[in-house]
């Protein structure tokens, strides 16, 4: 089953009542970025899929957990169901070296409705890990994660 990603588009970064950092919000992103730490930071993103012949609406909300010298951690809530699943997606991304990191990626699925039928259930839940993996491993290229994540968050 091929997919393809349109219409692809993101909010703008938003922080906690309490956060500090609001009032960076009138910064360029790059900027925004690049000056302090992105924690509690939030933003959506939300993008179509041709799949199978039929468009489907995906948004996804992202939460940066931690953004410090040693590491960033960003949670990636996916507000569609895929096949009977909500899915959230963990990435940390922690330094090794001065010039080198390691990313660790966990994903959570949880079945949001009842199927009786256990073989339906065992067949949409790997359905579902081949698309996460596809989307976020390194067997597929992980091509949508480098696009959302790797080009938004750094190291400080």
């Amino acid at each position: 089953s091929s997919s393809r990603v349109f219409n692809y588009s993101k909010s703008p970064w938003s922080f906690p009542p309490d956060s500090r950092r609001r009032e960076d919000l009138i910064l360029p992103e790059h900027q925004l970025i690049s000056f302090g730490a992105m924690v509690g930071a939030h933003r959506t993103i939300s993008y179509d899929r041709l799949r199978n012949g039929e468009v489907e609406r995906r948004v996804e909300a992202l939460t940066v957990d931690a953004d410090d010298t040693e590491e960033v951690a960003v949670t990636i809530t996916e507000n569609t169901s895929r096949k009977g699943f909500s899915i959230e997606v963990k990435i940390l991304i922690r330094a090794v070296s001065e010039n080198a990191c390691e990313a660790t990626i966990l994903a959570e699925l949880r079945p949001i409705r009842t199927i009786k039928n256990q073989a339906t259930v065992h067949k949409a839940f790997c359905l579902v890990t081949k698309e996460i993996s596809m989307k976020y491993g390194t067997e597929g290229k992980g091509e949508f994660l480098l696009y959302s994540v790797g080009k938004v968050f750094f190291l400080h």
